[in-house]
């Protein structure tokens, strides 16, 4: 299919369901998605946020304003570190254990408000890297439109810009426990250190950042086409002030930039050493 014929397909697919919980995380496939559905199928449409201590609060309050943007109905699910209990210990196959927990309170929610199909932005470029939680999608029961079209990212930011999304060329984010190692506890004082670290180093102009935590030291990552915004030394010193204040003893920066799954090579490399 070419790309005409992809979103022919996508409005088709979302055409033909009774009604549409979309699972919106404010990223900006979800927002495509949410977007297109609410289009199409108006009040017969809701947007299901999930807010939690691993979502950086500037992506649930930027849900909440699209949502309001384009008069979409939604509601917000709250889950507390008490509710994340199983994932504490930061098992390899964290995300797909939090992703059952998350779309379990989805699924109760939806059914709760009379709606049967619900809906997540996966897309075809999700399919390499390390990624447990889309087993959790599977057995869930969960409709990936994008996946099943073989929309790809790159495609979802042309339609984003078709409907008018004003930031469809936002860099995606994950949650903030991705910034901890594998088998190192995750704690909330940790996700403030990664929240508020990341929210510093944004003020300085720069798109995407990643903060590795590894106990007491600090290793930052920024997209590989901003790093020359932070190789700068009046700023590396602010950074390490601030970041330090927070409780870390070193603060160290990642030359290479951020690539999608640099923390997943972890897994590699202690694969290939047992």
């Amino acid at each position: 299919m070419d790309i005409r014929q992809k979103k022919e397909s996508l409005e088709k697919k979302l055409q033909g369901f009774e009604n549409i919980v979309v699972a919106y995380s404010g990223g900006i496939d979800s927002s495509l998605l949410l977007k297109i559905s609410h289009r199409l199928k108006k009040d017969k449409v809701i947007a299901l946020i999930v807010k939690s201590p691993f979502v950086a609060n500037f992506e649930y309050e930027n849900a909440i304003s699209f949502c309001k943007e384009i008069g979409v109905n939604y509601k917000v699910i709250n889950v507390n570190m008490h509710d994340l209990a199983p994932v504490k210990h930061n098992p390899e196959d964290r995300c797909y254990i939090c992703k059952t927990l998350v779309f379990t309170e989805i699924i109760n929610e939806a059914k709760k408000l009379g709606f049967n199909t619900i809906v997540d932005g996966s897309n075809a470029s999700d399919t390499g890297d390390y990624r447990p939680g889309k087993k959790a999608l599977k057995e869930l029961g969960i409709i990936s439109p994008f996946l099943e079209c073989d929309i790809t990212k790159d495609e979802i930011r042309i339609f984003s810009k078709e409907e008018k999304i004003s930031f469809y060329n936002k860099p995606s984010n994950s949650c903030l426990a991705t910034r901890i190692p594998y088998n190192n506890e995750i704690t909330e004082q940790k996700l403030n250190q990664i929240e508020l670290s990341e929210d510093y180093i944004r003020k300085f102009g720069i798109n995407v950042v990643r903060l590795r935590h590894y106990d007491h030291i600090a290793i930052i990552e920024v997209g590989r086409d901003e790093r020359e915004k932070l190789f700068d030394i009046e700023k590396m010193d602010k950074i390490e002030e601030f970041i330090l204040k927070l409780g870390f003893k070193f603060v160290t920066i990642n030359i290479a930039g951020y690539k999608t799954g640099n923390l997943n090579k972890l897994i590699n490399i202690e694969e290939n050493n047992g």
